[in-house]
């Protein structure tokens, strides 16, 4: 009997939730084996997350090349969601080897463990002060009047 793409979507929806529940149970490999199962589904709309799911899974066992493997297969699905994520997840792979090794990413050094600067929202200055704050963007950049 073969399956109707509706069927073979949700069944892929329903295995990708599912497994997301076990891997934040710490049930990682039984996730992986239902991450694995939707990425043997075929081209599914759940193909990116799934892989990318089956990436932290793997990479959190200690699994690194897997992990980039699945990473990389995400990235290749083009999914405007899970493409981008599953990058980011890859470069993170590469920046803890290098760190792990005591080597620097190539141009410089950066990390994704810094503290990230604390964000203000712009102070406007009152009516009829004579001078703007250095932090504020004047209404104008901002499309505010």
């Amino acid at each position: 009997m073969i399956e109707s793409p509706d069927a073979v979507s949700d069944d892929a929806a329903r295995l990708c939730e599912e497994a997301r529940g076990l891997a934040e149970d710490g049930e990682a490999e039984r996730a992986a084996l239902l991450f694995e199962r939707v990425l043997a589904l075929g081209d599914t709309p759940f193909r990116a997350r799934a892989a990318l799911g089956l990436a932290v899974v793997l990479d959190d066992a200690g699994h690194v090349e897997r992990a980039r493997e699945a990473d990389r297969a995400a990235i290749a699905t083009a999914d405007p969601e899970y493409g981008p994520r599953a990058a980011y997840h890859l470069a993170l792979t590469h920046e803890r080897a290098a760190s792990r090794s005591g080597r620097r990413p190539p141009g410089g050094s950066w990390s994704t463990s810094a503290t990230p600067p604390t964000c203000r929202p712009p102070t406007w200055p009152s009516p009829g002060s004579p001078t703007t704050p250095a932090t504020s963007t004047p209404p104008a950049a901002t499309g505010r009047r």
